[in-house]
């Protein structure tokens, strides 16, 4: 049996390292703009005097999944990082109105691509 020496160690832990690292705050922002552009396109193009429903469609419920997501993502991260994070009333209202927001853009974008079938 071959000895496990610190350099064998050393190479293995530097194998499981990322080579790149993604600001999550871009992904982000990344989500939001695919949904305002699908949404966009859906409002501006006209095919026979009809809009594009499909793309109306996914950009509402992508916007709706970004606006859900994204305080989700903020809260878990300091969680994450500290351990405990401290909500106060005015953070889980906050919380509660993206939320509904969010999950009025969902249903209004899976409704409307229901109507377009």
């Amino acid at each position: 049996m071959a000895a496990v020496t610190a350099s064998t160690l050393v190479l293995a832990v530097a194998a499981l390292q990322p080579l790149m690292a993604v600001s999550l705050p871009a992904l982000l922002a990344l989500g939001f703009i695919v949904g305002l552009v699908l949404l966009g396109l859906g409002l501006l193009e006209v095919k026979k005097a009809k809009r594009r429903a499909h793309l109306i469609a996914a950009g509402a419920t992508l916007l709706g999944v970004m606006t859900v997501v994204t305080p989700l993502t903020w809260y878990g991260y300091w969680a994450f990082l500290v351990g405990v994070v401290v909500m106060g009333l005015g953070d889980l209202l906050i919380l509660a109105l993206l939320a509904l927001f969010g999950g009025l853009l969902i249903a209004f974008g899976i409704q409307s691509a229901r109507t377009r079938e």
